[in-house]
């Protein structure tokens, strides 16, 4: 025992623990050591077992290793008498330390065990079965993360569960693998699907597939919120992929949601066992839409008075109200046969809805369903009476000829003439599709950047033709609007809807409306148009005011109402960015966008909107758009900007999240009728307060910030080309400067546009034109750092030009509260990760 650690340690126990040989012989047949230890405790002295032996026991089982004090301490194998087999740690009679585990079927443990426990770290495996565990363990159950994996024939593939286990059971976040190729990750509880998670189906029985569900589970289903899609391939006639944002009950559509179909039509509305089943609205993809009662995926003939749904908004006959609508509703709800049961609840997943056989008449014009450009010409009317019913001014009004006055006839006007250039626009859109394209999930339309890299190419931007004035008017349309997001209220774009849902998710229909709701009106169709009338417009280097909202700043133009969504009773949904760079775009809409920048682009002559059209074709997209865009064909373009913030994309991603905070820092926030959107914008009066405290007054030059903003400018709209026009004298050009630098100054620049600008940025800072990863981190680290210190000691520009609602309030706590603790998984995963 001399020099021996385990003596040392177990010294103290000498006196008290340990167990003499007339006990251990009482379950020890025959210990092959003849050496026994001797102990002295008070007079007497006791023999024990020690040193290295074979201890076989009269029950059959068999140890060989070493003994302590009459105990098994140390270094051994025990062997039972039906074959199991423990070799490894012991400590005082007890299974404790590393060791591993052998069955009589062959399966095997090795790692930590307590107590002859497996507990701890430690890979079980069973090659009868095919499987094997790796990973923590508690009272001999799985518990903690471990990675559970199956043998399959082909070599490196993985088929498995890898994630978090509580008492034997898959419990908390985990990834699991299928053997037929599908995928889940997310929440489990009890051995099942429950909570957030991601599926992806490759395969349903035998039927291959591609298919992805994110959202809500309970009990191996679909169950809550979720989105469901479709992966199909590309095809000629395909812009979506078919998909489902909603409620689902069991592994079926069932409650409030939306489909989009791969031709760009949907159905908003109720759903009952994967059918459309309720009030709903289905808008074709050519913009036209039907309301009313479906059942089992048919629409149902209006036995009552006729509800049609117009961008959200209920018309309802006067001798009918809302509530009585809906009682109307659950007595054919209730009259209705219940839908028969299926076999195997859940086990067949949900198909493509199907669209309704009703279809519209077909016109002589297709674009006559597609396009509304009744809010511009309702604002060219309004120019054309002048200001608060004042007559109007000599040269103010636009000459509408026969049609003056009448906006149906002056729209199929503009339909007619969009419908000879028919052809073009098609190959433009199918051109400008194909570029800058970045992997879009939902589908394989335009998106709006694309459409900016449009308006850039045919030079149509300009300093009175900023991208944030223009989205703000595109999505004035009543057609524009389209998103892809769920959203309970869509189509209502600046209006109250009240959805009629059979559901207790989004039960708001049963809430009494208010006095306020009752009586309020359409403030857009009641001439609500102050985005789209110009305050004071720039043209050819003079400022022109059109008279009317000039007491107004463009802030307070933006909005002349504050009511709001009747929020309180869904789940808070997150706003949109008005000038999100990925909004998406079927060709319908990327025609209303031509017709909204010919108006915008053209806002200050009088001349009707279908002359403006005309001249937007011949003088800036027909000369301006390259051949290969004209015949449709895929080849990269570079423009006046070549692109520039998609060609650098992967190298700001890692910066993005610190960019937009400082771009959000100093912008300001315009109120907007949209109510589901939010509006940043930069003026470059702001810009120039930041370039000046990164670069200096001396670096922050005029040259480098008109440079800037104008990077997207046609030659003949920049402040240089002022100074070259001939025929004019000197003192006028440096009145037009002066007026174009203060146009400038109020210019306001999105966030996409400022992420162009920090690339222009670094170009000019390091002197290089291809920038690389580390002089592009080190420009963006000095950016956002003096930026930061900066905003402290500063009193910021005025970002926020009315009060915030209690609404609006509670909506920001919620969303701001699932933001925090999104980061913090995130960071807990990441921590784990690293761990690992």
């Amino acid at each position: 025992m001399q020099g021996s650690e385990e003596d040392d340690q177990f010294a103290q126990y000498t006196q008290n623990d340990f167990l003499p040989i007339n006990l251990t012989s009482l379950v020890i047949k025959e210990w092959s050591n003849p050496k026994l230890q001797e102990i002295i405790r008070g007079a007497e002295v006791f023999k024990a077992m020690c040193w290295k032996g074979t201890a076989t026991f009269y029950e059959g089982h068999t140890f060989t290793g070493s003994m302590r004090n009459g105990k098994m301490h140390g270094d051994g194998k025990f062997v039972w008498k039906d074959g199991t087999v423990f070799e490894g740690k012991f400590r005082k009679n007890e299974i404790t330390g590393f060791g591993k585990y052998t069955w009589p079927d062959g399966t095997f443990y090795e790692g930590e065990v307590k107590d002859g426990i497996r507990n701890g770290k430690g890979t079980f495996t069973n090659p009868n079965e095919g499987y094997k565990y790796e990973g923590e363990w508690k009272n001999g159950l799985r518990h903690g993360k471990g990675v559970l994996s199956y043998e399959v024939e082909e070599e490196g593939r993985f088929v498995g569960y890898e994630g978090s286990w509580e008492n034997g059971e898959k419990c908390g976040h985990g990834k699991y693998l299928y053997p037929s190729g599908n995928c889940y990750e997310g929440e489990w509880m009890h051995n099942k699907r429950s909570g957030k998670g991601t599926m992806y189906w490759h395969k349903i029985g035998t039927r291959p597939t591609n298919e992805k569900y994110v959202g809500q589970w309970k009990n191996d289903l679909q169950c809550g919120f979720g989105t469901h899609i479709w992966l199909d391939e590309k095809s000629e006639n395909k812009v979506l992929r078919n998909r489902y944002v909603g409620y689902w009950k069991d592994g079926v559509r069932e409650g409030h949601g939306i489909f989009f179909y791969a031709n760009g039509g949907m159905y908003i509305g109720q759903w009952k066992n994967n059918m459309k089943d309720g009030w709903g609205k289905f808008i074709y993809e050519d913009g036209t839409e039907f309301e009313g009662r479906y059942l089992k995926d048919r629409l149902l003939d209006s036995a009552g008075p006729a509800v049609t749904l117009t961008a959200g908004i209920q018309a309802v006959s006067d001798a009918t109200t809302a509530q009585a609508i809906h009682k109307e509703i659950e007595k054919i709800s209730k009259a209705a046969p219940k839908p028969p049961a299926k076999t195997e609840k859940g086990k067949e997943q949900p198909k493509p809805a199907a669209a309704p056989k009703q279809r519209p008449e077909v016109e002589s014009n297709p674009y006559s369903t597609m396009l509304d450009s009744s809010d511009l010409l309702a604002c060219e009317q309004l120019l054309a009476e002048g200001s608060a019913g004042s007559p109007a001014k000599p040269g103010q009004s636009p000459s509408f000829g026969q049609f003056a006055g009448k906006p149906k006839e002056i729209q199929e006007e503009i339909n007619n003439l969009i419908l000879t250039y028919n052809s073009e626009l098609k190959q433009w859109y199918k051109y400008f599709t194909s570029i800058d394209k970045t992997e879009f999930e939902e589908g394989f339309m335009m998106v709006g950047r694309q459409f900016w890299r449009f308006l850039e190419t045919t030079k149509v931007l300009c300093v009175g033709f900023p991208l944030s004035r223009f989205d703000r008017v595109y999505l004035r349309g009543r057609k524009t609007f389209f998103s892809l997001r769920y959203n309970p209220f869509y189509g209502a774009v600046g209006r109250k809807t009240e959805w009629r849902a059979d559901t207790p998710e989004l039960d708001i229909s049963k809430r009494e409306r208010t006095e306020v709701e009752e009586k309020k009106e359409d403030s857009l169709e009641k001439g609500d148009k102050s985005s789209l009338i110009p305050i004071k417009s720039y043209e050819g280097g003079h400022f022109q005011s059109t008279g009317l909202f000039d007491n107004i700043s463009p802030m307070d133009q933006m909005d002349i109402t504050d009511e709001e969504l009747p929020i309180e009773d869904i789940e808070p949904f997150e706003k949109e960015d008005m000038h999100d760079p990925m909004r998406p775009m079927l060709f319908r809409h990327f025609v209303e966008g031509i017709i909204r920048a010919a108006y915008l682009y053209y806002i200050n002559v009088n001349v009707p909107l279908k002359t403006k059209l005309a001249t937007l074709f011949n003088e800036k997209l027909k000369p301006n758009l390259p051949e290969t865009a004209k015949r449709g064909k895929r080849k990269e373009y570079t423009g006046p900007s070549a692109g520039l913030v998609y060609t650098y994309e992967e190298l700001l991603r890692p910066f993005d999240k610190e960019l937009l905070q400082t771009f959000k820092m100093y912008s300001r926030q315009a109120k907007t009728k949209h109510d589901q959107f939010v509006d940043y914008t930069l003026p470059v009066s702001t810009l120039k307060d930041m370039l000046e405290t990164v670069l200096g007054k001396d670096g922050a030059t005029r040259e480098l910030l008109v440079s800037l903003v104008e990077m997207g400018f046609e030659e003949e709209s920049r402040y240089a080309s002022i100074a070259q026009r001939e025929g004019i004298a000197e003192e006028e050009k440096s009145q037009m400067e002066e007026e174009y630098m203060q146009a400038l100054m109020a210019y306001e620049l999105i966030y996409y546009e400022y992420k162009g600008i920090i690339i222009q940025l670094t170009r000019h800072v390091k002197g290089v034109q291809d920038i690389k990863e580390e002089e592009l981190k080190e420009f963006v680290n000095e950016w956002v750092d003096k930026l930061k210190r900066r905003e402290t000691k500063m009193k910021l520009p005025y970002r926020r030009a009315w009060k915030t609602t209690e609404k609006e309030k509670k909506c920001q706590e919620r969303l701001e509260e699932k933001r925090r603790k999104k980061e913090e998984e995130e960071k807990k995963a990441e921590e784990e990760r690293l761990l690992k």
